[in-house]
């Protein structure tokens, strides 16, 4: 999640580092291994699910602070809102998506 928000930032920079940044953020970098060893795992005790589940919820709320931290916001809160919002929102469901992927609701 931490990793989507500072590619979503990294778009923002001057020429082409934004995209040279955002290149190197979004690689791989085993997530397929990691996916793979998670799925196993939860079908050997499918218990590990629902604590999987509540982790990811709380991963959600406290990088999303931390996120929010990170940003100089221009203290307009009517118009700060309006900008974030819709990134946050992107955040989340792309968050969504991989708690879809491993059979957990995010």
């Amino acid at each position: 999640l931490l990793d989507d928000f500072f590619i979503r930032l990294a778009g923002g920079l001057p020429g082409d580092i934004g995209p040279r940044v955002s290149q190197l953020l979004g690689s791989d970098s085993g997530q397929e291994a990691l996916l793979e060893i998670l799925r196993e795992e939860i079908g050997a005790d499918p218990r590990l699910a629902s604590r999987l589940a509540m982790w990811g919820r709380r991963l959600v709320g406290d990088t999303l602070l931390v996120a929010r931290s990170a940003l100089h916001l221009s203290g307009n809160t009517a118009t700060d809102e309006e900008r974030i919002e819709p990134i946050f929102t992107e955040l989340i469901a792309a968050h969504t998506r991989r708690m879809d992927a491993l059979g957990l609701t995010a």
